[in-house]
């Protein structure tokens, strides 16, 4: 501008200055004649900008080839003509100055300057350009001839303004949808501010946003500027309406759809009813999905800019955010309504005895959750195989009574029990159905299978009237409410069984006790006979041992008195009778020693069993070498125990492994082995071994498995031995192959209680005393 200014007001002065003015003025008079000065012309041509002059009477009188140029025409044409010829000129919001007079003709007629930005020059050709232009008069001689007006074309310039501000006021608006979106969690409010702000910006009339449902449904989250509004809740299925085929196409592609003139196309009846000319489908779109659509529309013919589709398709995104946020929200509520009557229904599991009330608990909380209106829990007889009603709600009498008595072979209550997975049936005309199920009115059903340790027990039925189908979800939510019914009727089945079985307890008690009363007379009763027999065993060891040596003593002196004077048959009596004294003896001896395991015990204590060992094979010494035996040894624990049992209990095997040897010297090795309850010991010998069927009778008083001539001893050796390992509260045991020799083996316990013998021992000192 201010160049403009500067140029016009440099040839303004040129014009009407005296001089060299009075000669370029009389120029500029004769419409720049061939004579005109250099100097002005070169100064028009090379100017970029737009110059042309006027007379008073708005003539154009000059141009230069910039002036021509924007203003689409020739030079020579538009030279002589009425500027409002050439070019319209209006202002800067297109509208028409009062009584269509431009500014820059009246500067000519009244020598006045004007000066003006971003008006509008219309062409002939319908063309627009945006211009800044300064207008000077022309005195010749003081006298008014015209005026020279400069010009610009700032229509880029404008454009660029423009296009700026309206992104700007789109961020803004975004900004402020985006601010709406985050502060509100009232869906439809945030919709219906969003779809009025998008009508505002883009300059429309009326439009709605329809939400996809689950399946082929479709929900009204807003609406505005619609006459009839009742129209647009007759289309909610994406199968059906007028534009559903339009909204399946933008959902699959997720592009927007233009629809310039709707008269050339079938459908959209809601929009042509209610006048619309053109109008838009924008998708509501996140990154992973289409969440449902943007209808709007214009009543009057339009074209839609570029700038327009791209801020609703940025407002569809946004709108997506907000359908995106508030679902999360309502799927975070609803989480935590269904972990509430999860929590709920566990409470009452852990906290009611009742089955009934517990599952009455369940399911109310099935339905407040859910939103259904039918429920009930059927539950199988573990030893009929009937289904019984256990709990209800919102059912008829009539299907109570129908549920009471009814089940159908192979029904859908079997097919849950077999498959153990939820049935869903959506469909209310299902073939599977029965009469008596439709008439409740239900409209879409589900079976949940209730479990006891894996193994279905009953089943859970959910219902509703509303034609609202069950979903995958909801699904989900129903089987973990199975499970916790199961818990409580894995519960209920304990708690009954342990009922039970605290009765037989207390019965066997009862019976116990009654058992210990008679025990405790028997172990009287025992106690004295023990005692009696303790006492029989000392006569049968002490007192019948005096006569036996009297008798073996004067049988041995008629020997050696008439060895020579009797016959040989006398002879041969008398060996007898000495021989089988001297037996009687040595069993009565082995019963004495016997019976002493029990009477004669000492307390235990820690033993060392290297110790023990050691003191056994001293007193064996001369039974080893006399036999060339090889005794070999690991080492030995420390247990608790009686140490002189133990000294008895290896002297017993070592020598049983020493007498029994085949014609090799006797070898016999000793080892112990720890196990979880204590020590095992072995004695293995390479005698001569004996056949397993014996393992059990040799450890039995008084049996042999050899005639009394081929080995010495009573057969009461291993019998001591058992019972000693019995008090130590092992066993002992042995095996053996006839020819490749036996292996004894022991057990002694640890952490054993020290045994409190009650038994005394009575010397034979104390017995004569």
């Amino acid at each position: 501008m201010f160049s403009l200014a500067k140029l016009t007001g440099r040839l303004g002065s040129l014009l009407s200055s005296g001089g060299a003015g009075d000669f370029i003025g009389g120029i500029v008079a004769r419409r720049f004649s061939q004579t005109s000065s250099a100097r002005i012309k070169l100064i028009l041509e090379v100017a970029g900008d737009g110059i042309f002059g006027l007379d008073v009477d708005g003539k154009i009188t000059f141009a230069n080839h910039a002036a021509a140029r924007m203003l689409g025409a020739k030079r020579d044409d538009i030279i002589g003509r009425p500027m409002r010829q050439v070019v319209d000129h209006l202002k800067a919001d297109g509208s028409p100055f009062p009584g269509g007079a431009s500014p820059i003709v009246a500067a000519a007629s009244e020598g006045t300057s004007c000066v003006s930005s971003d008006e509008i020059f219309r062409r002939n050709d319908g063309a627009s350009l945006v211009v800044d232009y300064v207008s000077n008069p022309i005195f010749e001689r003081g006298k008014l001839t015209g005026a020279v007006v400069a010009f610009t074309d700032v229509t880029q310039r404008k454009r660029s303004e423009e296009a700026l501000q309206s992104h700007y006021k789109e961020l803004a608006i975004l900004h402020e949808i985006g601010q709406m979106i985050f502060a509100s969690r009232d869906l439809k409010a945030v919709l219906g501010n969003i779809l009025e702000r998008a009508l505002s910006l883009v300059s429309l009339d009326l439009g709605n946003i329809r939400l996809f449902e689950p399946g082929v449904r479709m929900q009204t989250g807003a609406y505005r500027g619609y006459r009839d509004p009742e129209q647009i809740g007759k289309n909610t299925h994406m199968n059906g309406g007028d534009s559903a085929g339009f909204i399946r196409g933008v959902a699959a592609s997720g592009t927007s759809l233009v629809l310039e003139d709707i008269s050339t196309v079938e459908g959209l009846r809601t929009f042509k009813n209610e006048g619309v000319r053109s109008a838009i489908i924008v998708p509501i779109t996140t990154a992973e999905e289409t969440l449902g659509i943007i209808e709007v529309g214009s009543r009057a013919s339009r074209r839609f800019l570029p700038d327009e589709l791209r801020l609703l398709d940025t407002i569809g995104n946004q709108i997506g955010i907000a359908v995106q946020k508030s679902r999360l929200f309502e799927e975070t509520a609803r989480r935590a309504e269904e972990q509430a009557a999860l929590n709920t229904i566990a409470a009452a599991t852990s906290q009611s005895r009742r089955l009934d009330e517990t599952l009455g608990i369940a399911l109310d909380k099935v339905l407040e959750v859910t939103g259904r209106e039918q429920a009930y829990i059927r539950l199988m007889d573990p030893v009929t195989g009937n289904l019984t009603l256990a709990a209800h709600r919102g059912i008829s009498q009539q299907f109570v009574e129908d549920l009471t008595h009814r089940r159908t072979p192979g029904g859908k209550s079997d097919r849950v029990f077999e498959s153990g997975e939820p049935l869903v049936i959506n469909d209310p005309e299902s073939a599977s159905l029965r009469d008596q199920t439709r008439r409740e009115g239900s409209r879409a059903f589900v079976w949940v299978p209730l479990k006891v340790r894996g193994r279905a027990v009953g089943i859970m039925n959910v219902a509703t009237v509303r034609p609202i189908p069950f979903q995958p979800r909801e699904v989900e939510l129903l089987k973990a409410i199975g499970h916790v019914i199961g818990v409580a009727l894995e519960n209920s089945i304990l708690f009954q069984e342990t009922e039970r079985r605290n009765r037989e307890i207390k019965i066997a008690k009862e019976k116990l006790e009654k058992v210990n009363s008679a025990l405790t007379v028997q172990a009287a009763e025992l106690a004295r006979s023990n005692s009696e027999l303790q006492h029989f065993a000392y006569i049968a060891s002490h007192d019948l041992q005096e006569p036996l040596r009297m008798v073996a003593s004067y049988v041995q002196l008629l020997a050696r008195r008439y060895k020579d004077k009797l016959d040989q048959d006398a002879n041969e009596f008398i060996g007898f009778a000495v021989d089988g004294a001297t037996r009687m003896q040595a069993l009565i001896n082995a019963l004495l020693t016997y019976s002493r395991v029990g009477t004669q015990a000492k307390r235990f204590e820690p033993t060392d069993c290297e110790a023990v060992l050691d003191d056994t094979l001293a007193g064996l010494k001369t039974a080893v070498e006399e036999s060339g035996a090889v005794i070999t040894r690991d080492p030995l624990p420390t247990v608790i125990g009686d140490a002189t049992q133990l000294g008895q209990l290896f002297q017993n095997l070592i020598g049983n492994g020493v007498k029994f040897h085949g014609a090799e010297p006797p070898r016999i090795h000793i080892s112990s082995r720890r196990t979880d309850n204590g020590w095992v010991f072995s004695f293995k010998d390479r005698g001569i071994g004996f056949d397993s069927r014996y393992a059990e009778r040799i450890f039995v008083m008084f049996q042999r498995l050899h005639a009394k001539g081929e080995y010495p001893g009573t057969g009461i050796g291993l019998a001591v031995c058992k019972k000693i390992v019995e008090r130590h509260g092992g066993e002992i045991w042995v095996e053996s192959r006839p020819g490749e020799g036996a292996t004894f083996y022991f057990s002694i316990p640890t952490n054993r209680p020290e045994e409190e013998d009650n038994a005394h021992a009575f010397s034979e000192h104390e017995r004569i005393g």
